[in-house]
């Protein structure tokens, strides 16, 4: 994989939770993350990142709709309220989710779900995109606790990052107009911004469960996905 690595890019090594913004060969940041839990595992890939929205809107994914929400709405059904979720029809037109039958799967996923931009927002203050056929992304979050955790695989696939503002100033640096502060003050204020990263900083998705440093000291992680005992390829260059 190195013969391919370009001048800057990121990677997110899956058993470790971690992720690493390298340039010249130097790791320039690391950031703590929250990856895709067993049964629902992220993907190994490489892309090149090309957008950064602040303050998203959260689509409810058709699969989290089928697993989680029909869930969480028989349970409670003042769930989609507490949450910010609006619900709309075919048509475009908000429907009041008194009108779903929850217990009907087949029927519920035949709505568009939007959870509007806030304090309770599933990817927090921004989303950093990334073509690619899994529907992956970065994100900020709300549930900054998990962060602490030793073993942080929670997430239905995508990557959660800690100190998501700094790794979004790094991937920034080539549009010139923004710099740490700028994007701080953008995530406070709420506004809905999407902004075209200039710079298309190559992203890999990896899974390397043992590493040595420069001073020869091999830290090892647990092979969560089984990747090693099945002999599995575990890089995308």
């Amino acid at each position: 994989m190195a013969a391919n690595l370009s001048e800057r890019y990121v990677v997110v090594n899956i058993p470790a939770a971690t992720i690493e913004a390298v340039a010249g060969g130097m790791v320039e940041q690391r950031h703590t993350a929250v990856v895709g839990r067993v049964d629902r595992a992220t993907p190994i890939m490489a892309s090149k990142v090309s957008q950064i929205n602040f303050n998203p809107y959260w689509h409810v994914p058709k699969s989290l709709v089928e697993r989680d929400l029909t869930k969480y709405m028989q349970e409670n059904p003042n769930y989609s309220a507490e949450q910010n979720i609006h619900i709309y029809d075919g048509s475009g037109n908000e429907i009041s989710p008194t009108t779903i039958d929850w217990t009907n799967i087949g029927n519920a996923v035949n709505y568009m779900y939007r959870q509007e931009p806030g304090a309770a927002n599933s990817m927090g203050h921004c989303k950093i995109n990334f073509y690619n056929p899994y529907d992956c992304y970065l994100h900020d979050t709300p549930s900054k606790a998990l962060f602490g955790e030793n073993a942080r695989f929670h997430s239905s696939g995508c990557v959660r990052v800690e100190g998501v503002n700094q790794l979004v100033n790094w991937l920034l640096r080539d549009n010139g107009d923004w710099d740490q502060n700028k994007v701080d003050m953008t995530f406070e204020s709420l506004q809905r911004l999407d902004v075209e990263c200039k710079a298309r900083v190559p992203l890999h998705t990896t899974y390397i469960t043992a590493r040595a440093n420069k001073q020869g000291t091999v830290s090892f992680h647990d092979d969560v996905y089984q990747f090693d005992a099945r002999g599995k390829v575990t890089f995308d260059a």
